[in-house]
């Protein structure tokens, strides 16, 4: 495993030792109040942030694996999501995929043993400046704001829809992996498992896609439930990186307070998602049927103009024996849930209060009061280990910031 020390050395020494910054044009890395980089590191990798002459920001993501025939690997998937003709529409101004993305393979030179040195890789692409999912649902939670987490929406089901087109899978579709470029502009970050038709090492037979359908699925029943009922995420819940279900829901979905009230949910959208969720969680998180089915079942549509938006027909049961399936009332057909946002105007959202040591995600209260806004963040991805939290921790030692300061001071030669 790589230093985080090495590597912050090598990142005050940029014109010696990092010279990946002169290959992507020069510029200046983000520093912190006493000259230190800016860093956000996790368990597999460390980002630190470029700011090019032109004034545009890349992420430099270095991984921490010294393994060759890992980094070989991982050389190899970047790569081919850079240079792949089938990956194109992902790839587009405003797509799934981050832009620019560009694999370096000798970025940094490290010191070993023996006063000698290597080179070790690392991954340019676009920074993300909105900050994850997990973020932006915290804040809309804290202000109330069940609009704020519905405008999320449209952009998933577009987003994983694509993904879905292309036969692309991310391979570790998690909320704290989704970033934001605009609240209707998602960006979906760490793809070293992500695969597709033709991708370095794919088995055959293999469809990536499959590995993405129970966590899109969870992700869209989360968001439909926030959407309509904020207070239903509790303090503390995305410790384990998920927007709202505990592990306690996803081993025992049949079981689950909360799960049972969605599925109970009068709005049709949500109580059918719900009722989907349980139902594959239920067979092991194999039987989840496909997202663009999904969408479309529950009354969600997608095309690649429009995004999310009403289908024009009733949702349709996906699978057989699925008896608790909710339907709409009489005369309305199943759409967009009439809590999600179709104009500028505020609709507040209802809450009430809980009894002290209650789950509010049963009772639709908050306890203990509004959770804490989420400050800005810099749009990297936090990963498994993360030094990100949600709120932010405060900085280890003093010196480490969520995003980057607002400007660099050490500058490479162009």
């Amino acid at each position: 495993m790589i230093s985080l020390d090495d590597l912050d050395q090598a990142m005050r020494d940029p014109a010696r030792r990092v010279p990946a910054i002169r290959r992507l044009g020069g510029g200046s890395l983000a520093v912190v109040a006493n000259g230190d980089p800016w860093r956000v590191s996790g368990r597999a990798s460390a980002t630190y942030a470029l700011r090019r002459p032109t004034g545009r920001i890349l992420a430099l993501r270095v991984p921490l694996d010294d393994d060759p025939a890992v980094l070989a690997r991982l050389g190899d998937r970047y790569h081919a999501l850079a240079t792949d003709p089938a990956l194109a529409s992902l790839r587009a101004a405003g797509g799934p995929l981050p832009g620019e993305i560009r694999w370096l393979a000798d970025a940094i030179t490290l010191p070993t043993a023996g006063f000698r040195s290597v080179a070790h890789p690392l991954l340019a692409m676009e920074f993300v400046p909105g900050g994850t999912l997990v973020q932006a649902v915290a804040t809309a939670v804290a202000a109330g704001s069940g609009e704020a987490t519905a405008a999320l929406i449209p952009p998933l089901v577009r987003s994983l829809v694509g993904f879905e087109r292309a036969r692309f899978g991310h391979g570790d579709l998690r909320p704290d992996n989704i970033l934001l470029r605009r609240p209707d502009d998602l960006a979906f970050a760490d793809l070293d498992r992500a695969a597709w038709p033709g991708s370095p090492g794919l088995p055959p037979g293999a469809d990536p896609p499959a590995r993405d359908r129970l966590p899109a699925l969870l992700l869209l029943t989360e968001l439909l439930a926030l959407a309509w009922q904020p207070a239903l995420r509790p303090a503390g819940s995305a410790a384990d990186g998920r927007l709202l279900f505990g592990s306690d829901d996803l081993a025992n979905p049949e079981h689950s307070p909360l799960l049972r009230r969605l599925r109970a949910a009068a709005d049709p959208t949500l109580a059918a998602a719900a009722t989907l969720a349980t139902e594959s969680l239920a067979r092991g998180g194999g039987g989840a049927p496909p997202f663009g089915e999904v969408a479309a079942a529950i009354g969600l549509s997608s095309d690649r103009a429009g995004g999310a938006r009403p289908s024009a027909t009733p949702a349709q049961p996906l699978t057989g024996g699925a008896a608790a399936r909710p339907a709409a009332a009489a005369g309305a057909p199943v759409g967009l849930p009439g809590w999600l946002p179709r104009s500028g105007n505020s609709q507040p959202t209802p809450s009430s209060s809980v009894e002290r040591g209650s789950d509010p995600r049963v009772s639709g209260g908050a306890a203990g009061g509004p959770l804490p806004a989420s400050p800005s963040s810099s749009g990297v991805p936090a990963e498994e280990g993360t030094t990100r939290h949600d709120p932010p921790l405060p900085p280890p030692n003093g010196h480490r910031s969520p995003s980057p300061p607002p400007s660099g001071r050490r500058r490479s030669p162009a």
